[in-house]
């Protein structure tokens, strides 16, 4: 507190401001002191003034400050229309108030994202490659996948949400794998952009589409082609019934703002008037990202023609890839149409069978518990004693009675060491994954992480199970196939024990409860 501010206080804790004293019959000392001043400005007025004599107006005050009958005016009623003295000019109010925000260029997307919020999208691929007097090879391919969004968390300023993915989204050419699925693990809305980041380490919020200007420095939600040090610029535009999107089931005509990149090179060119063509190939190419207000991502153009001559030998190449928007949370759908890869509720209920093995059990079934000792450094886990590098695991685990129901569980192959494994786990937040270690915590590499529905209820139980074999595997919640697995990471190649375990991740609670799990068995493969 300030001396200015001191003030007493009665012996109840009251507050006692001094006051002057007034004596009945006699006029306060304040008072006196307010006629004098006002006869004072009286005669100031009357006989006109310089303009320093003029009082000072603040912005929002009005000319005057008070009006006839005002009986609320700080001072005596004053006419509007007084005229002002001789050579002043009467003081214009200066507005005030919070500034009109600027309306972003794109209207429609300052999305509001919700965990379980999800885009379902199909998508085409065509190539073909023609030989001189060796005919032509084509490639086709298809499918649907679908992007849903899993729990949040803050990064630099922003809300973004896990993405998981369902259904296929990549396709095979020649051994190349091309894939429409976003290379960053969250997305989130900041600002009219649309935002993506691994939110891990220093992993900066990347710019998918701004909405607010309409320019960015390129990056897409389904391509990887648009180079991420050049500005790209969006432009509003229609899809009508006559484009080719618009033949497909659940595609909506409306709307749309694009962006999009070409380059092109003829074999001929223009040199001072003359065509001349020294060049032997010539190309074509066009990328276009299409977004939509109130949806956000929506479709996806992919196209490449190119052509070789020289020697008396002509080759041409085509390629197209082609991805459009079939259903949306943002469009009232429903997340339980049939996809595959995204099983109902009804699928899950009925599991369907897991693969043939042909031996029998080379370990268990075992029943026991993993307890969640508080301020342990260690993984409970639970080890099986073999030294296998294929075969076939299952378990069932029971979720555990904790704090914020914050808990993951998982299995462990090929553990030839404590740091050298392959692991996959779920976790309360309806999240799998899949990841390997080479000897060391920094070796950690993680070929995949999903989304997918399984019950993460207290005390509820989960069926997980793994093949694994060479340099592939597969697996398995509840009888439902979730992924394949790549286990081609070769410091975790070598045969070793299976184990399963429970508390890996740091926010999960070690309160003492326990992680009982039932019919943990390993089957040999043949």
């Amino acid at each position: 507190m300030n001396s200015s501010d001191r003030h007493d206080l009665d012996s109840g804790g009251n507050s006692r401001w001094r006051r002057v004293g007034v004596r009945p019959g006699r006029p306060a000392t304040s008072t006196v002191l307010v006629l004098a001043l006002f006869t004072l400005s009286i005669f100031l007025v009357s006989c006109g003034g310089d303009e320093d004599s003029q009082p000072t107006q603040f912005a929002g005050d009005s000319a005057t400050r008070g009006s006839p009958g005002d009986t609320t005016s700080n001072g005596p009623n004053v006419s509007s229309d007084t005229p002002a003295s001789p050579g002043t000019s009467t003081p214009v109010p200066v507005p005030t108030g919070t500034p009109t925000p600027v309306p972003p260029r794109f209207a429609g997307y300052d999305l509001e994202l919700s965990e379980g919020d999800f885009w379902r999208f199909r998508w085409e691929f065509f190539d073909r490659s023609c030989a001189q007097g060796s005919g032509c090879k084509t490639t086709e391919d298809d499918g649907v996948f679908q992007v849903t969004l899993g729990p949040p968390r803050e990064w630099k300023g922003a809300t973004v949400f896990f993405a998981g993915y369902t259904g296929r989204s990549d396709y095979n050419d020649d051994g190349v794998t091309r894939s429409f699925k976003l290379k960053w693990t969250f997305i989130g809305v900041k600002d009219d952009r649309i935002v993506a980041t691994n939110a891990s380490g220093d992993s900066p919020l990347v710019t998918l589409f701004d909405a607010r200007t309409g320019k960015w420095a390129g990056s897409g939600f389904f391509t990887d082609r648009f180079p991420d040090d050049e500005l790209v610029e969006a432009t509003a535009g229609q899809l009508t019934g006559s484009h080719e999107f618009a033949s497909w089931p659940g595609v909506e005509t409306g709307p749309w703002h694009f962006v999009r990149a070409a380059a092109s090179q003829g074999k001929c060119e223009t040199i001072e008037g003359r065509r001349i063509c020294p060049r032997e190939e010539s190309f074509n190419y066009t990328e276009t990202e299409y977004y939509r207000p109130d949806i956000g991502p929506f479709a996806y153009q992919y196209s490449f023609t190119a052509s070789f001559s020289g020697g008396g030998f002509t080759t041409s190449y085509q390629t197209q890839e082609r991805v459009a928007l079939i259903a949306s949370s943002f469009t009232g759908d429903d997340r339980g149409f049939e996809l595959e890869g995204t099983p109902t509720a009804s699928e899950l209920s009925t599991p369907t069978p897991a693969p043939v093995v042909l031996a029998g059990p080379i370990f268990g079934p075992v029943d026991g518990g993993l307890e969640l000792t508080p301020g342990s450094v260690d993984i409970p886990d639970f080890s099986s004693g073999l030294n296998i590098d294929s075969g076939m695991v299952q378990v069932t685990f029971e979720n555990p009675d904790v704090p914020g129901n914050k808990w993951s569980h998982g299995i462990t192959f090929r553990q030839s060491g404590e740091e050298t494994f392959h692991a996959v786990f779920i976790t309360s937040d309806g999240v799998w994954g899949h990841f390997a270690r080479g000897g060391s915590t920094d070796s950690e590499v993680t070929p995949a992480v999903g989304q997918f529905e399984f019950d993460t209820r207290t005390g509820s139980q989960n069926l997980l199970t793994v093949v694994f074999s060479d340099l592939e595997g597969a697996l398995f919640i509840n009888g439902q196939k979730v992924a394949e697995l790549d286990l081609s990471f070769a410091p975790a190649l070598a045969a070793g024990d299976v184990r399963v375990m429970s508390g890996l991740f740091p926010d999960d609670e070690l309160t003492g409860a326990t992680t009982n799990f039932t019919d943990f068995v390993v089957y040999d493969l043949q």
